[in-house]
């Protein structure tokens, strides 16, 4: 694992992405690793606020699917609130513009992008099943908590 870094007043945090936080609420997207990494870490996690939004879609789509049940989806939910949800930028045209740069340096989805940028604002880990996500960390000197 990455070492933790401190965020925000000496908080020790990790920047989550949708993969990572249904690694831990999603049996079926569970690994090693990640059942290891969330019985270690005491690290406070955090995220851009879109993770809500991705991580119900998709949890959604499970319900939707009968691959987990109405009560299922609602007790993952609520564990999302223990996410920190970052970064207060979100929505200046000057930092989307970097964003967006950071994007097409690292060949990124737009919304991969965020995560990492938050994660470098923050200069804290990232903690990610992801290929892309993982492979874009080195490059700009971010230790990654590999969950896949």
């Amino acid at each position: 694992m990455g070492a933790r870094r401190a965020g925000p007043q000496g908080v020790f945090v990790i920047v989550l992405d949708a993969a990572a936080f249904l690694a831990a609420v999603l049996p079926s997207q569970a690994t090693a690793a990640s059942r290891q990494f969330y019985q270690t870490t005491t690290a406070e996690m955090t995220s851009p606020a879109f993770l809500a939004v991705e991580v119900r879609n998709v949890l959604l789509r499970f319900e939707r699917r009968r691959l987990m049940s109405t009560a299922q989806c609602d007790e993952a939910l609520s564990l999302l609130s223990s996410v920190t949800v970052l970064p207060p930028w979100l929505g200046r045209d000057h930092d989307l513009i970097r964003v967006l740069g950071l994007a097409r340096q690292q060949s990124l989805s737009f919304f991969d992008a965020l995560y990492l940028d938050c994660a470098l604002i923050l200069k804290a880990p990232r903690a990610t099943r992801d290929d892309a996500l993982l492979a874009a960390a080195a490059p700009v000197g971010l230790p990654v908590h590999d969950l896949r």
